[in-house]
C-alpha cells in the first residue's frame, strides 16, 4: 500500500537527506551537552564546599570575600580543580 507522503522519494525535502544538516545538528547538540557539563562543574564544587563547611562547623559562603573565609574558598578551589580532571 503506497504511503501518503507529500515527498515519497524525498527529492523535495530540503534538509532531511543532506549530510551537512545532520552534521550541523550533531555539532550543535554536542556543544549543548558539553556546555551543560561545564556549567555543572562550579555548581558541584560549590555544593561540596558548603557540605564540607557545614561538616567542620566553619563559617563562610559565596557572599564573603576569599580573604575572610580562606577555608571555604580553598575547598571550593580544590573542588573545581578536581572536577576538571
Amino acid at each position: 500500500m503506497p504511503t501518503a507522503s507529500p515527498h515519497p522519494d524525498r527529492s523535495g525535502c530540503r534538509c532531511g537527506t543532506q549530510a551537512g544538516c545532520w552534521s550541523f545538528a550533531f555539532v550543535l547538540f554536542s556543544l549543548g551537552i558539553i556546555g551543560t557539563g561545564l556549567l555543572a562543574i562550579p555548581i558541584l564544587a560549590a555544593s561540596g564546599a558548603y557540605a564540607v563547611k557545614e561538616f567542620f562547623g566553619v563559617r563562610g559562603g559565596l557572599a564573603d570575600k576569599a580573604r575572610y573565609r580562606p577555608f571555604f574558598y580553598g575547598v571550593l578551589a580544590f573542588g573545581c580543580s578536581v572536577d576538571w580532571l
